[in-house]
């Protein structure tokens, strides 16, 4: 009996103990902060981006595997501009009284090149993520295919009526036929606008690669809001025609600043 008293009175002890160091260790902890670790299983985020030749909108999805490493897919549409690319208004005769131009346009351009990106990346953080009022900083890259999506630019040119009278406005692609009217700009009366031309898209494959300064505010926070500074690099199998009487490239680099809006869960 005495050897069963002494046991049930070690195991108390030892049961009170254990108590009193697991409330002492809650204690310690803020219930305002998360403990380390991952406490979430993926996000979406939404990416608006300015580049030093264009613009584009996406859409990523990434898995956290661990708090530092997040695989990432890819998907956006963009558009890629030549560096020769000027807005211009002209003063032009239209029913022989001067007017201005309905509509800025690009002298000189011969399509539009917009792009669809479908690409694999990683972010790998350098900061601790557990710090809910800090920034967190990864670098990432990232790598996949381009879809190249040349659009006839349109333009209205002045052309005289059928009972050569008057003017007209006559919406037009470039063409042989009308190479000198495209560069003339006594000829042109604006740009006609994003539908025209829709209708005859030609895609030219390519591939692109990108790597980045990602700075995450809050990203231990269910809630993406995030902005990005980095390089991308952008390659066809030839040279893509934008310009009439420009040097037309391949290769096309860009400096990049996007922010990312979305959630994490």
């Amino acid at each position: 009996m005495p050897n069963l008293r002494f046991s049930l009175a070690r195991h108390l002890w030892l049961s009170v103990c254990l108590m009193l160091a697991t409330h002492s260790v809650a204690q310690d902890l803020p219930f305002d902060k998360p403990a380390l670790g991952i406490i979430y299983n993926q996000e979406k985020a939404v990416d608006f981006r300015i580049q030093t030749n264009g613009w584009s909108v996406g859409y990523s999805w990434g898995l956290l595997r661990t708090a530092q490493r997040t695989p990432f897919y890819y998907i956006g549409l963009g558009e890629l501009r030549h560096p020769k690319e000027t807005r211009s208004r002209y003063d032009v005769q239209s029913n022989g009284l001067p007017a201005r131009a309905s509509r800025a346009y690009v002298l000189g351009k011969q399509n539009n090149l917009y792009t669809l990106r479908i690409g694999f990346g990683e972010k790998r953080y350098l900061t601790e993520k557990a710090t809910r009022k800090g920034v967190a900083v990864a670098a990432l890259w990232q790598a996949g295919l381009t879809v190249g999506l040349l659009k006839p630019y349109h333009l209205y040119l002045r052309r005289l009526s059928e009972n050569n009278v008057s003017f007209v406005n006559a919406l037009e692609p470039y063409s042989a036929a009308n190479a000198q009217d495209f560069v003339n700009p006594y000829a042109v009366v604006g740009a006609g606008g994003f539908w025209p031309g829709l209708d005859k898209i030609s895609p030219v494959p390519g591939a692109h690669v990108r790597l980045g300064l990602h700075l995450d505010a809050g990203a231990f926070d269910a809630a993406v809001r995030a902005a990005e500074v980095g390089i991308q690099l952008e390659a066809f199998p030839r040279n893509m025609p934008i310009m009439i009487m420009a040097d037309n490239r391949f290769l096309f680099g860009q400096l990049y600043l996007s922010l990312q809006l979305g959630k994490r869960y």
